[in-house]
């Protein structure tokens, strides 16, 4: 018997140089940025892909109407030329998401280790109050660290508002 596709996935992405401004809530500098940003956005079709130029068109307007979004978000998360702090709301929200799926990562390696609590000997909720809070941290900690480098990467300050002169790069250097 064959296999009917029950639905079609439609993933798009989009690439832009975007111009933000930014203002450091720390120190108060004012600055313009340009951000290297990428979005991506996925719309699930219809079966036997019906309207697939549609889906994919629509996928495509998606994701480039997150390209906004996505390059305030880092460049946010760029450090500030002038103190080197980066914003505090960002970072809490990058910490969040990706706590979110740490802590499904953590769950799913906590009944992962369910099977090895016998073989070890040691009670069976002693695998699950290990892995899951460890899994949890390890993740959400890596991926907003490389959210940070990313954002340290490709935002580059071009200049102050206050002192349209002086120039800036992302790394804090001036």
């Amino acid at each position: 018997m064959p296999l009917v596709p029950v639905s079609t996935t439609y993933t798009a992405s989009a690439i832009d140089l975007l111009d933000v401004e930014l203002s450091c809530l720390a120190c108060g500098a004012r600055s313009k940025a340009s951000v290297l940003t990428t979005a991506y956005a996925t719309v699930m079709g219809g079966p036997l892909g019906i309207d697939s130029k549609e889906n994919s068109e629509h996928a495509a307007n998606l994701a480039e109407s997150g390209l906004g979004t996505e390059a305030k978000s880092l460049a946010l998360l760029a450090r500030c030329p002038r103190c080197g702090a980066r914003d505090a709301g960002e970072i809490r929200r990058s910490w969040i998401h990706h706590g979110i799926i740490g802590a499904f990562l953590g769950a799913l390696s906590g009944f992962v280790g369910f099977p090895f609590s016998a073989l070890l000997g040691v009670p069976v909720w002693l695998p699950a109050a290990i892995l899951f809070p460890l899994v949890t941290l390890l993740y959400t900690w890596r991926k907003v660290r490389e959210r940070c480098a990313r954002a340290d990467r490709f935002v580059e300050r071009k200049s102050s508002v206050d002192d349209p002169g002086t120039p800036y790069r992302a790394t804090g250097e001036t």
